[in-house]
Formats: C-alpha cells, structure tokens, sequence
C-alpha cells in the first residue's frame, strides 16, 4: 500500500521486471506515466520505460493527441519486433479508459459534438445532471472500444503475425473501475463500492486452460504472484498476492483502504469469505458500516448489516488488525518532488502535499 504522494522503495517491493530481467529477460514499458511513472518507483527492472501514452492521452478530460494510433503504438510493435528472439516482458498502459475523451469515430451517432467532457463532468457531478452523466457513460464506454481497436487488438495482431502469438503470455488488467450513480456517485477513487474496485483479470497463453472463468475475488497483487509462477520463477516468501492458477486458491482477507485526501471522507473495506464490510468516516465522526454478500450481489446494493451484527462486529475487529499492519508497512515511504504531483493531478489525481 502507498499513498499518492508517496513513492516505492524497490528494495522492499522486488517488481516482476526486476526478477525477470535477473533471469535473461528484455524488459520494456510504455505507458501514460502518472500513477505508474518511474520516478515513483515502477521504472525499477526495465530497460526501457517510456511515458508516452499509446493512447495519446496528456491530460483529463483531453482529447488523445491528433497523431495516428498507428503511428503512437509503432515503438511498441517495433520494439517487439528488436526483441523477438529473445524472452521479453512488456507493459503497455495507457490512460485512454480513464479520459471521457474518445475519438469522435468511436461515439454513438449524434454525440461527436465537440462538447466538452469536463463540461459534461462538471454538470454531472456538482449539478446531477442524469443526462449528462448517461453521455458521460457512452463516452466511457467509447474510450473502452477505442483502446480495443487501437492498442490491444493490432498488438496482438502483431504478435501473431510475427508467429510469437502461442508462446507469449498476454494478461489484461484494470487499475479501478468508473462509478455511474450505482451509489450516488461518479467516476473512481471516491468509494470502495463494487464499480469503483471490481476490475477484470484476462490470461492467455501456454499452460492457460482456456475458456475458464474462476468464481474467486482477487487483488492486484495477485497478478504479479500469478505470472511469476507462470513464467517458472520460484515464490517469495514475503509475496502478499496468489497464483490464481494454483488449483484450488484459499481465500484471505483482504483490506482495502482509501484515505481523507479521497474528497474529505476515509474510506476502508474487508473482504472475507462471503462478506464485504464497508466502513466510510469523515473526520471527527463514528464509522458508518455496511455489509454486502460476495455471492450475488455484484454492485453492493443490499446492506444486510442490520441482519448480521456480528459479522460487522467480526469483520470490523479484523480490519482493525490489518489497518494496523498496513500502516506500518507504508509508513517509511519516500515522498514525491513537487514537478511529479502537478503531473499527476493533470491526470486527475488530487495529491497532498507534506
């Protein structure tokens, strides 16, 4: 865990780049910077690490850059194509699901307008315009098409032009997910209600039985745990996450945290076995505590604390104890220089200052 004015001690945290370099690979990623720039720590282990979005996004709210896909995503393949004799890691991310901004051909008939989408965000947000924040949802969903069609399909279109296409592991993951008034709210990292932090996870490749999908929930931590087996590395004791491909995977709990600077309110959750609790609080004020079932109730629509005091009570005791340890794990991290916090709140990410 680490906050956003926070960096990474790589020393600590060993990152799969790091491992897979020290075993012969290539290592390279391409990616919007921001929260995942290499001054904050995700450049340890890469030969390569490029903040150009493949997207072309530069900031929220902003139309992608006017040249090609093509043409953005040209370093990418060409970078493949250098390496392709040898075992390579690459990571491409980009900031275009996350912008509101898609390309006009991407857009329903009738809304490539030219209207602004922090016009659009604005009255959705402050002034609860329905209608504004249904076009802000096709937009969203415009930018989930654009990414298909522009970074993900021709890369692997590439690769298996390039005959790579049944060796190579692919896996597909989202950092968050978008709230639209699900919980009376919009967009991400306001709540840790289901839309904001369900994401999907997507494997392909050898030794990946295809067509399966599990019934488990997972971190994100599994993801870098899962590959590394995949791939033959040996497991780290001090790993946090799970394979995911390890037969039967033994559910823990998982504590979630989103602090004051998230628009004044603290946010924490638990997940275990069956239950999510929800604990949110403004400062100076009692928790208010929910309490979802994991079977079924995909968007957390149904508080059933009120029927099951005592596994609030349980749940609240154990995210006692793991707030507790994850505050002391990110305790000691460094902080971030001015210059990055002002690039990362273009993106739309608010950052506390020391």
């Amino acid at each position: 865990m680490f906050l956003p004015n926070q960096t990474i001690d790589a020393e600590r945290s060993t990152l799969l780049a790091s491992r897979l370099r020290e075993r012969g690979y290539v290592t390279a990623a391409f990616t919007g910077g921001g929260m995942v720039n290499p001054r904050i720590g995700f450049g340890a282990g890469f030969d390569l690490y490029d903040v150009a979005d493949v997207g072309g996004v530069r900031e929220k709210f902003a139309r992608p850059a006017t040249s090609s896909a093509g043409t953005r995503l040209a370093p990418v393949l060409d970078w493949v194509d250098r390496h392709a004799d040898q075992p390579f890691f690459l990571f491409v991310h980009t900031y275009l699901v996350h912008n509101y901004s898609p390309s006009p051909e991407f857009l329903p008939p009738g809304e490539a307008d030219g209207r602004s989408a922090e016009r659009l965000w604005r009255r959705a947000d402050l002034e609860g315009d329905r209608a504004a924040m249904g076009e802000l949802r096709r937009r969203y969903e415009a930018t989930l098409r654009q990414a298909d069609a522009e970074i993900v399909a021709p890369l692997l279109a590439h690769l298996r032009r390039g005959g790579r296409d049944e060796e190579v592991v692919v896996a597909l993951v989202s950092d968050h997910g978008e709230a639209f008034l699900e919980h009376e709210d919009l967009g991400h990292g306001r709540s840790l209600f289901a839309e904001q932090v369900r994401v999907p996870f997507l494997l392909r490749g050898p030794g990946i039985p295809a067509g399966v999908r599990r019934p488990e929930w997972m971190d994100l931590a599994d993801v870098g745990v899962t590959l590394a087996a995949l791939l033959g590395l040996p497991p780290r004791p001090d790993a946090s996450g799970r394979d995911m491909l390890a037969g039967e995977v033994e559910g823990r709990p998982l504590a979630l945290c989103l602090e004051e600077w998230a628009h004044g309110t603290s946010w924490e959750a638990l997940l275990s076995g069956e239950w999510k609790l929800v604990s949110r609080a403004r400062a100076g004020s009692e928790p208010e505590r929910m309490l979802f079932s994991l079977n079924g109730d995909l968007l957390d629509q149904e508080d059933l604390g009120g029927s099951y005091p005592e596994v609030v009570s349980e749940l609240a005791g154990e995210l006692e104890r793991l707030r507790s340890d994850l505050s002391e794990a990110q305790a000691d991290l460094g902080e971030l220089e001015p210059a990055m916090r002002e690039r990362l709140e273009a993106l739309g990410y608010a950052v506390e200052g020391e």
